[in-house]
């Protein structure tokens, strides 16, 4: 079923596919951990506020424990994404799910980048902590950005955002 499913996507003739039992979430976090898996494509299914807000969704629980990048696929999907947002911790992890994102956009797709941190304000006394923080970290996001494009071709935004983090 899965073969078929993939048989009307250029290049995925070659890939190799698993099946495995057990509960839908735990088991595609195992197996992506186990394999191990570059990204973890999973379709969106119909579900309601209600479903995402106590975690039933099985997408969500997949990208909430998810070590590997989640490309999260709307049934309605014709084309690949336009805009595409990363989190950014500075780690080189998180740098490279940010250009794996960039690399999955279409020709004239967008990727935002956005560090969010409680440390970062917009308004904090010239010099203090938070404003040599805050500093760094739009410096830092910069360089990132700019990286990211060189290396994908693709339009590239930022922001630090501050507050705090819900």
């Amino acid at each position: 079923q899965l073969r078929l499913q993939l048989a009307s996507v250029r290049g995925t003739r070659g890939w190799t596919m698993r099946a495995t039992v057990g509960f839908a979430a735990d088991s595609i976090v195992d197996a992506a951990a186990r394999w191990p898996a570059s990204l973890v494509i999973i379709g969106l299914g119909h579900h309601g506020f209600a479903d995402r807000l106590i975690g039933s969704e099985t997408a969500v629980t997949v990208a909430k424990r998810s070590k590997v990048p989640v490309l999260a696929v709307p049934p309605d999907a014709t084309q690949l994404p336009m805009h595409a947002v990363a989190a950014i911790d500075f780690s080189e992890s998180s740098i490279e799910a940010a250009m794996l994102a960039a690399t999955m956009l279409g020709p004239n797709g967008q990727l935002s980048l956005i560090h969010a941190s409680v440390l970062a304000m917009d308004e904090s006394r010239p010099g203090s902590v938070l404003d040599v923080y805050t500093s760094g970290a739009k410096a830092k996001l910069q360089e990132i950005q700019e990286r990211v494009h060189r290396r994908t071709k693709r339009r590239v935004t930022s922001v630090v955002a501050g507050g705090d983090i819900v």
